[in-house]
């Protein structure tokens, strides 16, 4: 019979040289998650890291560009459950405009399912052999991120009447993955084809 239990199977200590830094980069990209080849992507060496990212034929990624802070709440948390534990991920963004174009994409948004690669602003670049890994993450990947809230609030003064959005992976039986592709410029370059795939 499998044992499923956890064990960590590394010290845990504070990365003194290349301290933790808080917050997300201005760009991350978003893509419909049935758009997503899952039998093509390539997993490195563990469960927690996608070296490659491959989408269905004529598919692409969409950019979502932040101002401000509009990313902020944007993480992971772990929900307590009988048997395993789970993680609530969520990613938060605004969109400065309430075109039509802006209220198609809503609708979208509001009823789809969802992954996002968000870049952190914490590299971890002086590791030694990988370094970089901690640059960007794939969150939704294993269930997808639904649509928490839409809102347009039309007297805010931060989003100024744009659409406020919170998407949400409820129940996902791991922590946003990890993406690298043997270095930073690499993975870059993998993560921008997918808006021209």
């Amino acid at each position: 019979m499998a044992n499923c239990d956890s064990v960590i199977a590394r010290d845990i200590s504070a990365n003194c040289e290349n301290t933790l830094v808080a917050e997300l980069e201005n760009v991350a990209y978003i893509i419909n998650r049935d758009d997503i080849d899952f039998d093509s992507c390539v997993y490195g060496t563990s469960q927690f890291v996608l070296t490659d990212i491959v989408l269905k034929a004529g598919k692409t990624a969409y950019l979502v560009h932040q101002i401000g802070d509009s990313f902020s709440g944007a993480g992971v948390e772990m929900e307590k459950k009988r048997f395993k534990n789970t993680y609530a991920t969520t990613f938060n963004f605004v969109v400065f405009d309430n075109d039509p174009e802006t209220k198609e994409n809503i609708e979208g948004i509001a009823n789809g399912r969802f992954v996002v690669i968000w870049e952190n602003k914490y590299k971890n670049t002086l590791k030694a052999g990988t370094p970089g890994d901690s640059t960007f993450e794939i969150a939704g990947f294993k269930l997808g991120l639904k649509c928490e809230t839409a809102t347009s609030l039309k007297y805010d003064p931060d989003s100024m009447g744009g659409w406020v959005v919170s998407l949400k992976e409820i129940g996902g039986p791991a922590t946003p993955i990890t993406v690298y592709k043997t270095d930073v410029d690499t993975t870059r370059l993998m993560i921008e084809a997918l808006v021209t795939a």
